[in-house]
């Protein structure tokens, strides 16, 4: 008799069509005309607005449609409720990349993607077995959910991705071909 036990999964939980089409293009035109500077360390060749706008979602009227997604994450894994408090966005130029990062204040961090298409870079999150990258590197026939030291997502257009904030992530030096790539992100705490 086999059991198999999957140890320490990390939930990644992906909404497509959050934001219906129409909308996103509305939002995309709002987004280039809000004045933003260039101090999100994270980003190269690109602008955000982390540091100038704190809730982008309030000014969009997008937060209570995400913060219902956020409770739906925190439903499926049984924690306590956490709120949307802060979010912002960035638009990537071509060339650009988003190093790998980790948001260490917070319990969820989120993406979701208003102007993406088939040549933007993908988010790629690092498995956080600091291991997985060394030890099966010559030994593996195929890489698989066990062994991959990464694993991407490439974004769709109104597509949310909620992901816990200690997951590395970031493009993986993948180069975003798409002008204008554009993200909406957000993090999410608990307020005991």
């Amino acid at each position: 008799m086999k059991e198999v036990f999957d140890l320490f999964p990390t939930l990644v939980m992906a909404f497509k069509d959050v934001i219906p089409s129409n909308e996103v293009n509305d939002i995309f035109k709002k987004l280039k005309e809000y004045k933003t500077n260039d101090s999100d360390s994270a980003l190269v060749h690109g602008r955000s607005s982390f540091s100038t706008h704190k809730n982008i979602l309030l000014s969009l009227d997008l937060e209570e449609r995400m913060q219902e997604k956020v409770n739906e994450y925190t439903d499926y894994i049984k924690l306590k409720p956490l709120t949307i408090t802060n979010s912002w966005f960035s638009i990537q130029n071509v060339g650009g990349m988003l190093k790998e990062h980790i948001h260490g204040t917070s319990i969820l961090s989120a993406a979701l993607y208003i102007n993406v298409d088939e040549k933007s870079s993908p988010l790629v999150f690092e498995n956080p077995n600091p291991h997985a990258r060394f030890n099966y590197e010559d030994i593996c026939e195929e890489r698989c959910l066990y062994t991959s030291p990464f694993r991407s997502l490439y974004p769709q257009k109104g597509t949310l991705v909620i992901f816990p904030s200690w997951l590395r992530h970031g493009s993986m030096y993948n180069s975003n071909l798409t002008p204008d790539r554009t993200v909406i992100s957000f993090n999410a705490h608990g307020v005991y």
